[in-house]
């Protein structure tokens, strides 16, 4: 079954769309990270995880291919509450529109 974004936007947590971008957040309950680590964690190669158990590259990846494509990426989290990753993309008619204007 196919279901326009449009459609899920309001509905429990779906994408939220506004003409110019669509927003999507990714959250969970877990442990949340401690507002010290916040600023780093786009970091290439920040990782809290004990040696060979990870490379630290997965976040500032995502932060590039998202900004490549003109869009955001933030979180917001909570220690004992959890945490959100938005992810804002422009729409392809926003995304025109910044091109024709010279910006990347």
């Amino acid at each position: 079954m196919h279901t326009p974004i449009a459609d899920l936007a309001g509905h429990g947590g779906g994408p939220q769309v506004r003409k110019s971008a669509i927003r999507i957040d990714v959250q969970d309950t877990g442990v949340g990270i401690p507002p010290e680590n916040l600023p780093k964690i786009m970091e290439p190669f920040f990782t809290t995880k004990a040696e060979g158990r990870g490379t630290g590259l997965g976040l500032a990846i995502c932060k590039r291919i998202v900004s490549e494509h003109g869009g955001a990426l933030s979180v917001e989290s909570e220690v004992g509450k959890g945490t959100t990753v938005s992810v804002t993309l422009p729409t392809v008619e926003q995304r025109a529109v910044e091109m024709s204007n010279g910006m990347p």
